[in-house]
């Protein structure tokens, strides 16, 4: 197994957060590493991790405004009906905490076809924010322990000297915060 290019932290990253330094607990880790952080993608509602994009064919709207499917705007290569597009003559890039979207100048994004916008570039973050690496850290641990205790799904456990109630398995306040936080707000 070896992690995802969406993956948000790394694998010796986190083993010094677990403070393990066997190899025998890779693979369990690297599966842990890439499920938190597509889940962290989808809570967010877009990939936080920077990804190359080459010829992505985006639908013209003709309207001003354009979606894209990630953010920030790392690096941006536009052409629109096989046009090549100038940056902050024909578009301004917009790509805020909770917006990425292209505004088109003096004009409307045509819609004389479908995916008639060619978009080459790179969107999402190229340096992950120490607060969400903590998150997947965090959440990777809870997992992992989990797996190592084979407690999943288990609330409650009995023993002849009485019963041990688990913690509730919904995520912490300061997860939810911190996806909150970089969540795409979809309009």
């Amino acid at each position: 197994m070896s992690l995802n290019a969406n993956a948000l932290i790394s694998l010796a990253d986190q083993k010094t957060y677990l403070q393990i330094t066997e190899t025998s607990k890779d693979a369990i880790l690297e599966l842990l590493i890439n499920a938190v952080s597509t889940f962290l993608d989808g809570e967010t509602n877009r990939n936080l991790k920077e990804q190359t994009y080459t010829n992505l064919l985006l639908d013209g709207n003709r309207k001003v405004l354009l979606w894209l499917p990630d953010y920030p705007v790392g690096s941006i290569t536009l052409k629109e009906d096989d046009v090549n597009l100038v940056e902050e003559t024909d578009f301004r890039v917009h790509d805020s905490n909770f917006e990425g979207y292209l505004e088109r100048l003096d004009d409307v994004w045509s819609d004389e076809e479908t995916q008639n916008i060619d978009f080459t570039g790179k969107l999402g973050m190229a340096t992950i924010p120490s607060d969400l690496q903590l998150a997947c850290f965090w959440l990777v641990a809870q997992q992992f322990k989990s797996f190592s205790l084979s407690d999943w799904g288990e609330a409650s456990r009995g023993f002849p000297e009485g019963n041990i109630s688990k913690f509730d398995r919904d995520i912490p306040d300061f997860i939810q915060r911190v996806i909150n936080k970089y969540k795409r707000i979809r309009l």
